[in-house]
């Protein structure tokens, strides 16, 4: 039978969640991409020799939506990868608020967390410094 690891993409909007997704899945970028729908893809890959079938749901923040964790995705989940732009420090202030929302929601059961600063190719318009985003990642 083969495992499977199923991961949730969290953030706010344009940070990149998708093209991640995307690249992560199929190894190509996409330009730009805008979807307002929660998109699942499913891949299978090889981890330590073993297939593994990958899940994963890259979540969709509509415009003027506040973004939110719910606990139907979060206990979905085996891991959460929460994106924001280097770009952009609102995004970042929303990405601590997710992970805030997800220790909450998941007290009781353990999750694996990835937080991923994106947009690094746009270095000399960054808001958000790479300390902090070591700092928020402890």
């Amino acid at each position: 039978m083969m495992s499977a690891i199923r991961i949730v993409i969290l953030g706010d909007r344009k940070v990149g969640k998708s093209a991640i997704t995307v690249r992560f899945l199929t190894r190509r970028f996409i330009g730009e991409y805008s979807s307002d729908i929660d998109l699942f893809y499913r891949s299978s890959c090889r981890l330590d020799d073993i297939m593994t079938e990958i899940e994963v749901l890259d979540t969709c923040t509509k415009s003027g939506q506040k973004v939110a964790v719910d606990e139907t995705r979060t206990s979905w989940a085996d891991a959460c990868v929460i994106v924001y732009s280097i770009l952009d420090r609102s995004s970042f202030y929303t990405a601590r608020a997710l992970i805030e929302s997800i220790i909450r929601i998941r007290s009781s059961t353990c999750i694996s967390m990835l937080l991923l600063g994106n947009m690094t190719d746009i270095d000399h318009r960054r808001e958000v410094a790479i300390q902090e985003g070591h700092q928020m990642a402890q």
